[in-house]
């Protein structure tokens, strides 16, 4: 089964965008449309982490956060997505402070990002980006096709 992402946005096209980026990545998405939607949608369903953009109507992102937090949850806030450049800033502390704090990645976006990287780094070549990565030929056109990169 694939890991699971509550995406809690009131805003459609963040929802589509967002909600598209983690399903081409291979997550089981869910939505909800409001803050008082998305706990409730946690607590019944338990995703693996939960993003909420904080430009919600009904309540602000941070409470959504410090309430799914407060329930043994992992919060991904989305920041900017009103002029629709949706980012992911930082977790905030459960006290609502701005203090930065280690924001959790999927190793295979970890993995996808390096090999981007590299290849661009060798101009495309594949073979020098393969030895660089200490991985083969093959492996590395194999990643390029799941990761749909396009270089």
């Amino acid at each position: 089964m694939a890991d699971t992402v509550l995406l809690v946005a009131a805003d459609a096209a963040v929802a589509q965008r967002v909600g598209d980026y983690f399903a081409r990545s291979g997550y089981e998405v869910r939505r909800a449309a409001s803050g008082d939607q998305g706990v409730k949608a946690f607590e019944r369903d338990r995703p693996d982490v939960v993003v909420v953009d904080l430009d919600l109507p009904d309540t602000s992102g941070v409470t959504v956060l410090e309430r799914v937090r407060a329930l043994g949850g992992t919060v991904i806030l989305l920041a900017g997505s009103g002029d629709n450049e949706t980012a992911v800033r930082a977790l905030i502390g459960s006290n609502g402070s701005s203090e930065r704090r280690h924001v959790p990645i999927a190793l295979a976006e970890v993995e996808r990002e390096h090999i981007e990287r590299t290849l661009r780094a060798h101009g495309g070549n594949r073979t020098r980006a393969s030895q660089e990565l200490g991985i083969s030929r093959a492996t590395l056109i194999n990643k390029i096709k799941a990761y749909r990169l396009d270089l």
